[in-house]
């Protein structure tokens, strides 16, 4: 009997799936493969089957986000019944408009894990030694306990340098820094104190991301940021 309602089940799944990709599903397909975890190893697979981890994808709900991350619900079948996933996709801006490699595209399950698209992890600059993709500890051990943190420890403060990091799941994945501060890019040594067309003179940039507030692409999916207008304190960002 069990194994008779077992197949049922499965059955009324593949039917539900099917119905399902033509508006929903779908929306996975740019995340089709594997994605590994902070140390290179494979641990999340998409397949084109439309499945995760080999368990069916029944629905995918788009949640909304931010211009390089978007957001979904994306509801699957396990061995134990019906399971919805927050899933957070972020691609770090307009790398996919060129052939290079997006180095920090990444996706969140449940705010909790993250898996990355780049087995192996590289960046194009970095600030004071912190680079994208480097894990809380990392920074830990170079820099220290911060001067103090924000939401959740998600943000530490290092006040006399000057610079905020920014991290996503214990990943860096944007740094700020302030003209108060002595914090350089390794690349190029420009600082917060430089003007923006400095940095686009240096860097020569890819490609504007925005026209509002300055900020452009730079190379294995970073982007350069710089204060938008009216802020009281001058600042750059990698992100």
């Amino acid at each position: 009997m069990k194994k008779i309602l077992s197949a049922v089940i499965v059955f009324c799944v593949m039917i539900f799936s099917a119905n399902c990709q033509a508006d929903s599903i779908t929306k996975m397909n740019s995340m089709i493969g594997t994605w590994y975890d902070v140390n290179g190893n494979p641990a999340l697979t998409i397949g084109s089957d439309y499945t995760i981890n080999g368990c069916t994808i029944l629905e995918v709900i788009e949640c909304g986000g931010y211009e390089n991350q978007t957001e979904y619900k994306v509801k699957i079948f396990e061995n134990n019944g019906f399971r919805t996933l927050q899933l957070r996709h972020n691609k770090h801006f307009p790398a996919q408009n060129f052939s290079e490699e997006d180095f920090h595209e990444s996706i969140v399950i449940d705010e909790k894990n993250i898996y990355r698209k780049a087995k192996h992890q590289k960046h194009y600059e970095s600030i004071g030694g912190i680079y994208l993709g480097m894990t809380k500890n990392q920074v830990l051990k170079l820099y220290g306990e911060p001067d103090r943190t924000e939401n959740k420890n998600s943000a530490f403060h290092y006040e006399p340098e000057g610079m905020v990091i920014i991290f996503d799941c214990g990943i860096v994945s944007a740094i700020t820094i302030y003209d108060y501060g002595d914090r350089k890019f390794d690349r190029t040594g420009l600082s917060a104190r430089d003007s923006v067309e400095t940095y686009k003179k240096i860097y020569k940039p890819k490609a504007d991301i925005s026209a509002v507030n300055p900020a452009f692409y730079i190379g294995h999916g970073e982007v350069i940021g710089f204060s938008r207008p009216g802020d009281k304190k001058t600042r750059v960002t990698l992100e």
